[in-house]
């Protein structure tokens, strides 16, 4: 004879997993105090589906085919995105932790630009890092005031959108004028839809780049320079992302650019924050940067690289 009290795992997992095609940080954690519930009638069931789930450590599709309490088996497909829920307030304790844990990559259906908005959420990370307030943009794209995952995602395809013209991405580039005898250039002003954009968000754009034609990709004390009068100042640069691997690369013949980042120094370090890593909520968009890495990221790259500061 069954005990009425007893409760079902499966049924409340088909739930999670069918109620938004979603199941989230907050209902994996609901989903595991189930599993632990003396009353429950089919342990066997949670204990397995959670191991596998458990093996996938990031923003995942799955497909299940599992029996109700009914006994009729029910095939649900969901995102699996272990490490957040779009409701949260994002993650930190402060600015830099909280844009640590922001990927441009998202679990609602409002928004089809995840792809190409890695420009616009570069703009987003340096209006949050320079002290921006979130409430105040996001009223202006007409977004909820909270910080939270979905506002932010929100915000980032607004701001895409707004500025975007040919759904390819936010362009960027420079133009310059030089002296022809002398090689020197004398007038740089940083284009593309990407200006634009910073204005809507009250940033101002400044490229830097090397005093002349020859040594235009030589800019490392330009960049100094700009950061030492800015100190809260960020840098937004062109690099190459393998999008099967995830690797971020300098830019040369075999790896053009196709991705934007973020660039801060911090306690006498640089970090890059790329909302390319698709991964919410697991403090893993940032990461502290090598010599190295700075020269062919920064100071010689052939990419563009702008200093962004927020006007006051």
């Amino acid at each position: 004879m069954l005990n009425n009290d007893k409760i079902s795992f499966s049924d409340r997992f088909i739930e999670f997993a069918s109620n938004d095609g979603v199941l989230n940080k907050k209902e994996l954690q609901e989903l595991r105090d189930i599993s632990k519930n003396p009353n429950l009638k089919d342990k066997y069931v949670a204990d397995n589906v959670l191991q596998n789930l458990d093996s996938f450590t990031k923003p995942t599709n799955v497909t299940y085919s599992i029996q109700d309490s009914s006994s009729v088996f029910k095939n649900v497909k969901f995102k699996y995105t272990p490490n957040y829920n779009e409701l949260d307030r994002v993650y930190g304790n402060n600015n830099f932790e909280r844009v640590s844990n922001i990927s441009q990559s998202d679990a609602l259906e409002e928004t089809k630009n995840d792809g190409n908005r890695c420009a616009a959420s570069t703009l987003l990370n340096a209006y949050i890092l320079q002290g921006g307030d979130f409430g105040v943009l996001s009223e202006k794209f007409g977004i909820e005031k909270e910080f939270t995952f979905k506002n932010t995602h929100l915000l980032q395809d607004k701001i895409y959108m707004f500025a975007d013209k040919d759904g390819a991405g936010l362009t960027s580039g420079i133009s310059y004028s030089y002296n022809p005898s002398s090689g020197k250039i004398t007038k740089l002003e940083a284009t593309g839809e990407i200006i634009e954009a910073a204005k809507k968000l009250g940033l101002e754009i400044t490229p830097l780049a090397g005093d002349t034609v020859n040594t235009i990709n030589q800019r490392k004390e330009k960049v100094d320079n700009f950061l030492a009068k800015n100190p809260n100042a960020t840098l937004q640069i062109g690099i190459y992302l393998d999008t099967k691997t995830g690797t971020l690369n300098s830019i040369d013949k075999e790896h053009p650019e196709n991705h934007s980042v973020t660039i801060l120094k911090k306690d006498g370090d640089f970090y890059l924050v790329d909302t390319g890593q698709g991964d919410n909520g697991a403090g893993k968009s940032s990461t502290k940067l090598s010599q190295n890495q700075v020269d062919a990221f920064v100071y010689y790259s052939i990419g563009n690289v702008n200093g962004v500061t927020l006007k006051k």
